[in-house]
């Protein structure tokens, strides 16, 4: 099912004297099944929106469509229940969030709390910190003796326990080094495609966003710039100062001259129209 904000606005302070635009009259679908970023400068609307997409803010003006679900200003949180299990929200730094005693019982906690017997929700608990790439033996473990990188998969373990439909994820590599980044957004791209998920990804590395999306949402100061594929986003706004690595050496070798068929969003793109460059064939 299609994700759609009809015309949707959010104030904070709505009607007092400190109001002010989360974002305004954003309109647009997002496709079930689809690889979503959204990109923008701090301040652009990017967290306001996603808040919005399990109920934790309720918009001022317009309309929300999301997993069976229509949220609308007049609509009660509480009544929202059912869509957080529905939708996985991943903020940054979620192994912050890490409080049980053990890492079974954090990660079980989710399908407690909607009412799981506790035999069923250890046994699924298990199972998704083996999805997570962790071993059984750290089950009985604090959560405080892991590692920083075994911490956060331990956290999002506790959002994948209840297998979302929807997955959001809010700068998920922050703080990662290079090597765990890529392992942390190979991990994302494989749930993305093994559970048929709709995926929504705020992020700051136009890297990750040329790669992994199907289409980007571009905000500035509360307002929808451009909804576009990778390739029409980073091509055809030189106003867009975030680009992929790929995108700003190609730029810079056009001015000063060559030119190839296409903008390469990723290095792999970039080395492989370069060779047809160079040796003026087709490169397998």
């Amino acid at each position: 099912m299609d994700i759609k904000f009809n015309h949707v606005s959010y104030y904070y302070n709505a009607n007092t004297p400190l109001q002010t635009v989360g974002f305004k009259d954003l309109d647009f679908t997002i496709k079930e099944h689809s690889f979503t970023s959204i990109i923008g400068q701090t301040g652009s609307g990017k967290s306001t929106l996603i808040q919005h997409l399990n109920g934790l803010l309720i918009p001022s003006q317009g309309e929300i469509n999301i997993a069976g679900f229509k949220i609308v200003p007049q609509t009660k949180r509480k009544s929202l229940s059912k869509l957080r299990s529905q939708v996985g929200i991943v903020f940054q730094f979620p192994e912050n969030q890490l409080y049980e005693s053990t890492v079974l019982k954090d990660i079980a906690v989710g399908p407690l709390n909607f009412g799981v017997p506790l035999a069923k929700a250890q046994k699924q608990a298990l199972a998704t910190l083996k999805l997570v790439g962790l071993d059984s033996d750290l089950a009985q473990r604090s959560p405080t003796e892991l590692s920083g990188g075994q911490m956060r998969r331990v956290a999002i373990a506790g959002i994948l326990v209840m297998k979302p439909k929807i997955l959001v994820l809010d700068e998920p590599t922050a703080g990662l080094d290079p090597y765990a980044h890529e392992e942390m957004m190979e991990l994302f791209w494989h749930l993305h495609q093994k559970w048929h998920l709709t995926t929504i990804m705020v992020s700051h590395s136009m890297d990750d966003v040329a790669q992994y999306s199907d289409q980007v949402i571009w905000l500035d100061q509360g307002r929808l710039i451009q909804m576009a594929s990778p390739r029409e986003i980073f091509t055809n706004n030189q106003q867009l100062q975030m680009k992929p690595q790929s995108v700003a050496f190609y730029q810079e070798l056009q001015a000063k001259g060559l030119q190839l068929l296409q903008t390469p969003l990723t290095i792999a793109e970039l080395v492989t129209e370069l060779k047809k460059k160079i040796l003026g064939t087709t490169i397998e």
